[in-house]
């Protein structure tokens, strides 16, 4: 017989159980595969028909339910159900007993056998085991022990990090780096989470500074990138405090150097090579502790075992010289027109040398070099090579003498083509334009060069066009309005009625102050200046008490709560629902951020606002699904579309619903599941109408048959229709399919058939 038809009894599956937690020390769970000599039977099998009634079993169970009646095993689905006061006498315990809050990963909750506070921050997340859902651990210790939420930090503004880092200094004499630990004057506020939030943009902060950056800018700081200044008498220091500590002078792999705060014996020795924090450069720990202790160089490092025939790393290269570098830049220059830089490859006559190896040399101070230095500094510094990053600083006036050069030479005045200055090596016209419009090199910045030489030395330019007044751009923009409805931008074309006039033009002279234009603007924002027009990238500020408000009269009018697939709103056409929800979940607008819609309907409207919509019933989504196979002849799926005659509803939002456990209805279920358990495609007749008297025939039947009673937990009534007592027992209960709801199956066994 075929293992599908083979019959099943609860004996036997304890029994192939039980060999399995003895051969693999584990429970076997649905997805364990084959079951070791079942012929051909699965753990999947098993549990289907257990939860089924196939094979001979009686149904309505599942092997996780079994295993935990019969043998304990833990249910995940299962669990005993939860309070939050509970939670916070076991949050309290751990803070008692460790002196700190507990988190996710904390681990086991003592006093509570087989739970752990990760799956206790799951429940309240996800609203399992009796919570409510939509909190989280962290949440749940802010709110009611003034634990400070890490996820949900108050906002920081540039003045207010200003101010502690002023008081910060008038305290230590030193500005705050990110190892100074807690702000004195902020409790829980930390500089290493201010430079966090520097660096991502957090908290409602510019994003990409660090603080050091951030002090540099503002308190004009000397910006040092791997740390505070150190001094060799204090390295010395700390490699006496070490020996003494030890029995051994440091290495590079000693690791963390005690009370110095995220200082490290590699961070000193990459600081001595290449001389930064104050340090001359060209040395390294190694070199210094010889120096001055006499420890022979290379005695920290850790010997490794030798295997003959392996060789554990490269030979670092023979020693340089910087004559030797300039030698080969310079013949690299003649040959090519071109000096070197790191990724130039490998250097002709230096016998397997590369210019990488090279920058990197003297970067880091090897190969008999000083360190601190690199090829492009090098060359900078002896062959006159312009430095990209270390370009000298200009001026207006020097700009103007080459372009009154350049007019004598040629007759014209320079432009941004005019490709590189006569006279002037590695300038050219193209980089000071941009220097002029960007503010480098310590120019002011925000006019082209074309623009100063119009203003200096009366050059003209036609392609400016007549001046431009703003209120003349208004009275074209306000009759474009009329006559297209649209208010023009960018790319709206020509302007009507003028010739050789274009939006596009327009815009751009607004924006650099062309055409006897201020400058520093642009159409849209004069537009929303003037005649009030929504600008997209500065849309105005939003408040929850408004937001409330546009919900509250979009219930009054629809009957429904908005969501983000709502459109626009009618009291501001030029607000929609979707934007709203982004700015809350960003925190745009005025807003905080990581909230939406749904969270702040279900605060503020609780009372009248169901997460996903309107409360749901079992017996309701089956009476729905018998109307919907009336019609099309088949069972309805999660892609069906929307449910019929009932407005907003659709069967996604149903099997959402049935998953994550809203609108009242348990969690862990689906559509298909729902609708499978219930209704089975054996059955045409889904949803027919049943009576009392139907059913306590079927029970005769049964009793007829078996010699006993039927539960809803039996087997089929008839396996060849597909009719399920657990279906009559639904719909006794919530009263579908032309019952009265309030009844049960055992209840009305009970009353007509005297059925203990």
């Amino acid at each position: 017989m075929h293992a599908k038809q083979t019959r099943l009894t609860i004996t036997q599956i304890l029994a192939w159980a039980d060999a399995h937690h003895r051969r693999r020390g584990k429970w076997p769970s649905s997805i364990s595969g084959p079951v070791f000599g079942g012929s051909g039977t699965t753990w999947s099998q098993i549990d289907s028909g257990l939860r089924r009634g196939f094979k001979g079993l009686p149904g309505g169970s599942s092997l996780a339910q079994l295993l935990a009646e019969k043998r304990g095993k833990r249910n995940p689905k299962g669990l005993p159900r939860l309070t939050i006061k509970q939670v916070l006498q076991w949050a309290d315990a751990h803070y008692e007993r460790t002196g700190q809050w507990p988190r996710q990963k904390t681990g086991r909750v003592r006093g509570a056998s087989g739970d752990n506070w990760l799956m206790l921050d799951t429940s309240l997340r996800r609203g399992m085991r009796g919570l409510r859902g939509g909190s989280s651990l962290a949440k749940l210790l802010a709110k009611h022990r003034g634990v400070r939420n890490r996820m949900d930090l108050p906002p920081l503004s540039i003045e207010q990090i200003l101010a502690w880092a002023d008081a910060h200094r008038a305290r230590t004499g030193d500005w705050p780096t990110t190892p100074s630990g807690r702000v004195h004057e902020a409790p829980g506020e930390d500089w290493a989470m201010i430079d966090h939030a520097l660096q991502f943009g957090r908290r409602r902060l510019p994003h990409g500074w660090r603080l050091t950056r951030f002090l540099a800018k503002h308190r004009n700081q000397p910006y040092q990138r791997k740390g505070p200044h150190i001094t060799e008498e204090q390295i010395l220091a700390w490699a006496r405090q070490h020996r003494k500590r030890t029995g051994f002078w440091p290495g590079l792999k000693s690791g963390h150097l005690p009370g110095a705060r995220g200082e490290t014996w590699r961070r000193v020795d990459m600081s001595l090579r290449k001389g930064s924090r104050g340090l001359a450069g060209g040395s390294s720990l190694s070199r210094l502790l010889a120096k001055h202790y006499g420890v022979p160089i290379g005695s920290q490092r850790r010997k490794r075992p030798t295997t003959p025939g392996r060789r554990f790393s490269k030979p670092r290269g023979a020693r340089l010289t910087t004559k030797q570098i300039l030698a080969w830049a310079r013949s690299h220059h003649q040959r090519s027109g071109q000096w070197p830089i790191a990724a130039s490859g490998e250097v002709r006559g230096g016998r397997g040398e590369t210019w990488r190896r090279i920058d990197d040399a003297l970067g880091r101070g090897m190969r008999g070099l000083p360190g601190g230095s690199s090829l492009a500094k090098l060359l900078a510094k002896r062959c006159g090579k312009r430095h990209r990053l270390h370009l000298p600083t200009l001026t207006l006036k020097q700009i103007l003498t080459w372009a009154d050069a350049h007019h004598r030479r040629t007759g014209n005045w320079p432009s941004r083509d005019s490709g590189p200055v006569l006279g002037v090596p590695g300038e050219n016209w193209s980089k000071l334009d941009d220097a002029l419009l960007r503010g480098r090199r310590g120019l002011s910045g925000g006019s082209p060069l074309r623009k100063h030489l119009a203003i200096h030395r009366g050059r003209p330019y036609k392609q400016w066009g007549s001046p431009l007044i703003e209120r003349q751009i208004i009275g074209w923009a306000r009759a474009h309005h009329q006559r297209t409805g649209q208010w023009p931008h960018t790319l709206s074309g020509p302007v009507h009625g003028v010739p050789n006039e274009h939006w596009r033009k327009i815009s751009l002279a607004l924006a650099l102050g062309h055409r006897g234009l201020p400058g520093g603007s642009s159409l849209t924002k004069l537009l929303a200046k003037h005649c009030g027009v929504r600008d997209a990238r500065n849309p105005p500020a939003l408040s929850v008490k408004q937001i409330l408000a546009w919900a509250d009269a979009h219930y009054r009018r629809s009957g429904d709560w908005p969501s983000r697939h709502s459109g626009r709103l009618e009291e501001d056409p030029q607000e929609t629902w979707s934007a709203i929800n982004a700015a809350l979940a960003n925190g745009t607008r005025g807003l905080r951020g990581r909230s939406s819609l749904v969270k702040i309907l279900s605060k503020h409207r609780k009372a009248l606002y169901q997460r996903k919509g309107l409360p749901l019933k079992r017996g309701q989504i089956l009476d729905w699904a018998a109307a919907h196979h009336e019609l099309t002849g088949k069972l309805p799926a999660k892609k069906s579309g929307p449910v019929r005659d009932i407005p907003g509803e659709t069967w996604a939002a149903i099997d959402a619903s049935l998953r994550v456990g809203s609108r009242t209805l348990p969690r862990g279920s689906s559509l298909a599941e729902l609708l499978n358990r219930h209704y089975t495609p054996a059955y045409q007749g889904v949803g027919q109408r049943l009576t009392t008297g139907k059913i306590l025939k079927w029970a005769d039947d049964f009793r007829r048959r078996l010699d006993r009673w039927p539960t809803k937990k039996s087997a089929y009534v008839d396996p060849s229709r597909g009719e399920k007592w657990s279906t009559i027992d639904l719909a006794l209960r919530e009263g579908h399919r032309g019952l009265t709801a309030g009844s049960s199956l055992h209840r009305l066994l009970r009353e007509k058939r005297s059925n203990p």
